[in-house]
């Protein structure tokens, strides 16, 4: 990864494209990011998952929903967070 893409402006992961070395670009358009987070999200918690429960992600590199449950997971109390990188 450059340097010149970790290090970008707010908003402008959104002018790159689809595999850019940029963890926004790693998983699709990166326009709709943050937008495909929140609906995996929000498909989870809506399929009744709550902030005791756990969850296992497989090839969750860039986080992109993730970083959405790792806050609500944490607000129970739940500090037990496990990586495990693939090999």
């Amino acid at each position: 990864m450059s340097a010149d893409t970790r290090r970008l402006a707010r908003g402008a992961d959104k002018a790159l494209r689809p595999g850019d070395e940029h963890y926004s670009a790693y998983v699709g358009p990166p326009a709709l990011y943050d937008l495909m987070g929140a609906s995996q999200f929000r498909l989870l918690t809506a399929l009744g998952l709550r902030e005791r429960h756990s969850v296992l992600d497989f090839g969750c590199g860039s986080l992109r929903a993730g970083r959405l449950l790792l806050p609500y997971r944490k607000r129970s109390g739940g500090d037990t967070w496990r990586h495990v990188a693939a090999v």
